[in-house]
């Protein structure tokens, strides 16, 4: 969709709610395309398309990425907020409190435990 209401607020307002309306994890799954762990980089997306006919997914987004050139590894900083729309935050990573909140790959693992939510491999998402 592209804007083409001028300065006018008010078609602007309208112009979001359509948008919002249409913009999903299965839409943000369906049509961005897909990016490779080892290659992360700040702005890609982690997309959770709803599964076994839940009615929501989830998305988290990078914002930073670090690379240990002795080893090939990655750290990278996720941020996410909820639906409806609340203040962004850092996500923590739970499984190793140790280097929280980053999340350190070597770019082969086939999964991630993002939060509550296992991401495969092929659901990082780039614009």
């Amino acid at each position: 969709m592209n804007y083409k209401g001028g300065n006018s607020r008010k078609e602007f307002e309208s112009f979001l709610k359509r948008v919002y309306g249409m913009v999903s994890t299965y839409s943000l799954s369906r049509y961005l395309p897909n990016r490779k762990l080892k290659d992360i980089k700040p702005g890609d997306v982690f997309v959770y398309p709803a599964r076994n006919n839940a009615k929501y997914g989830h998305a988290v987004i990078v914002v930073d990425v670090a690379l240990n050139t002795a080893t090939g590894e990655r750290a990278f900083l996720l941020a996410e907020g909820n639906t409806p729309a609340r203040s962004i935050h850092i996500l923590r990573n739970f499984a190793h409190p140790f280097s929280a909140p980053w999340f350190i790959v070597n770019g082969n693992e086939s999964s991630l435990r993002l939060g509550p939510f296992l991401y495969y491999q092929n659901e990082i998402r780039h614009f």
